[in-house]
């Protein structure tokens, strides 16, 4: 005579109690060395910042290429849904100090938070 089956949610339910300790015990992994940091709420100030970036036409505002080696500088011109337009006025090369070679004024739709506010 065979023994009656158990129920497959008896034994689920046992299984999850009997491997919920083991979880529970073990320690969080540690980050690895160069795993980039968690990314931080800006600063109150630079909150501010954005703010004024949003609101102020005519500001002027500065901007890193993606790559580091050349700085934008621009005017804000209007703002909608969030996002700035901004007049790109010159580039610059940051490693010689020289006006890029060509470039050209633009206007861009840009997102605020992506400029700062020029020193």
């Amino acid at each position: 005579m065979r023994p009656a089956a158990l129920p497959s949610k008896f034994v689920l339910a046992v299984w999850l109690s009997a491997a919920a300790p083991a979880f529970a015990q073990e320690a969080p992994p540690a980050p690895a060395a160069d795993a980039p940091a968690a990314v931080a709420a800006p600063a109150p100030d630079r909150n501010a910042e954005i703010a004024r970036i949003r609101r102020e036409r005519g500001l002027q505002v500065c901007r890193d290429s993606a790559d580091g080696a050349i700085a934008y500088r621009g005017s804000v011109l209007d703002h909608e849904r969030g996002n700035v337009q901004i007049e790109i006025a010159e580039a610059t090369d940051k490693a010689s100090g020289a006006a890029v070679a060509g470039f050209r004024e633009i206007r861009v739709w840009d997102e605020p938070k992506n400029w700062r506010i020029c020193s």
